[in-house]
């Protein structure tokens, strides 16, 4: 671990307490979405489409990411 961090232990219940709660894979959800956006952005700057490409971006329940956006599939799925 980098000297500026706690001893492990502390780390790692940190760590299960958020895997546990959903909470690491609503941030790994979230910056792969902003990544994936970003290049998106810089492909359509590069191609000289900009705004265009932009604004036909999908944007599939927004309000809903991660684990909560699979949970509602699951719902919706098993038909509750």
């Amino acid at each position: 671990m980098p000297s500026g961090f706690p001893p492990w232990p502390r780390v790692y219940v940190f760590f299960v307490r958020w895997r546990d709660t959903g909470l690491a894979a609503e941030l790994h959800d979230r910056l792969r979405e902003a990544v994936r956006t970003a290049e998106v952005e810089a492909r359509a700057d590069r191609s000289g489409r900009g705004l265009a490409v932009r604004e036909g971006r999908r944007h599939h329940r927004p309000h809903l990411t991660g684990c909560r956006r699979r949970e509602e599939d699951q719902r919706n799925a098993s038909g509750t």
